[in-house]
């Protein structure tokens, strides 16, 4: 079955308060523009095969170019963080109220100059953010080794965990350790993680070709890949 949505699909998650919705963010492209972005929902077994717009309340849809998201609960509530590629690349927080994404907060690269190039994300718990960046030009520094992993904790001071990855793109953390695939060596790492910190270095858990995001399914995790390096970078630095 094929779900049509709004065009340049990014990422989906499932909403955390209930496991029959989809939501899915995409940012249409052209050349070296993002023009408009939409993050939308899928109710598994309806009969639409088509994608519906969320309501946005107290965020600019204009201004919305939404690229790797997480779904959590925090305090109780249904939240919804989006990294979004605007003029200055941000964090946005959204209580997720049915069909409505309420704007609770930004993390602004004006502030986290490190956010700059920010990929994708996932939530802790206690509501601490990691996330992934790269610089936004190609380098020869030891085969695009320009990525990182940052962390904002709840009192919104920021770290680097993890620096010098080969293109940091996708990034989880289960049963105590901290994945993040590398698209350009087409290795997933795995670091030992608790309390904030990496506990030791890390290894490459399995080898994946233009790994990208990645979700949990039972005990396993799920990676996407890109299987033509050329034309992910191609649209990673020259259209964006």
């Amino acid at each position: 079955m094929k779900i049509q949505t709004y065009p340049g699909p990014e990422d989906i998650v499932l909403d955390p308060s209930t496991s029959k919705r989809i939501i899915m963010s995409c940012t249409k492209r052209k050349r070296k523009k993002n023009l408009s972005g939409r993050l939308q929902y899928y109710d598994t077994g309806s009969s639409k095969n088509a994608a519906t717009d969320y309501n946005i309340l107290d965020y600019p849809l204009q201004k919305l170019r939404p690229h790797g998201i997480f779904a959590t609960l925090i305090g109780g509530k249904a939240t919804l963080y989006v990294i979004s590629h605007e003029e200055e690349d941000k964090i946005l927080v959204f209580e997720i109220k049915d069909k409505q994404l309420i704007f609770k907060r930004e993390y602004s690269a004006k502030d986290y100059p490190k956010l700059q190039g920010a990929n994708d994300l996932f939530v802790l718990e206690d509501g601490t953010i990691l996330f992934t960046a790269n610089k936004e030009s190609f380098t020869t520094d030891i085969g695009f080794a320009n990525g990182m992993v940052g962390q904002i904790d709840p009192a919104n001071d920021f770290k680097i965990l993890i620096d010098r990855l080969r293109f940091a793109n996708g990034i989880y953390v289960h049963n105590g350790e901290l994945f993040v695939t590398e698209t350009y060596s087409g290795r997933l790492m795995r670091y030992a993680f608790s309390s904030g910190q990496i506990n030791m270095p890390g290894d490459v858990a399995a080898k994946i070709k233009g790994g990208d995001n990645i979700s949990l399914h039972t005990s396993g995790l799920v990676i996407a890949g890109h299987l033509n390096l050329f034309r992910f970078f191609c649209m990673a630095f020259i259209i964006k």
